[in-house]
């Protein structure tokens, strides 16, 4: 049977230390704003964790697929939006419509779209497969 063999053991912590601080911060808005589509975000953070503990040999593809749609997509699509919404009042002649660019919004995505890319730079050579019986 294939097992991941970890290389990069400080990122194996940081991934997981990641993924458990942002289930622990969905686990606390989901339950403070009663709203049980947050349930969904932890569900994704206990299989990932789930797979790198277990040292499976999908866990390396699921968690860039985890950072791809978290990282990339989600943020990206969330600055667009703003972006979208700041041209609109631009476009109604409202005044500072553009002040939404430097709101905390922007600021918390661009933060967490660099650290998805080093998330995914990191995530390249921190594990290989091997037999079961050849790891130590």
């Amino acid at each position: 049977m294939k097992k991941l063999s970890i290389i990069n053991h400080a990122y194996y912590r940081i991934l997981i230390g990641v993924l458990g601080g942002l289930m622990l911060n969905n686990i606390y808005a989901t339950f403070t704003s009663r709203n049980l589509i947050g349930i969904l975000p932890i569900l994704l953070q206990s299989v990932l964790i789930y797979l790198l503990f277990t040292k499976n040999t999908f866990s390396q593809k699921a968690v860039k697929i985890w950072v791809i749609v978290v990282f990339f997509v989600a943020q990206t699509l969330g600055i667009i939006a703003i972006v979208i919404q700041a041209w609109a009042k631009n476009i109604k002649g409202e005044e500072g419509a553009f002040e939404m660019l430097a709101s905390d919004k922007i600021i918390y995505s661009t933060i967490l779209i660099i650290i998805g890319i080093i998330l995914w730079i990191l995530n390249n050579g921190f594990a290989e497969i091997k037999e079961e019986n050849a790891i130590e």
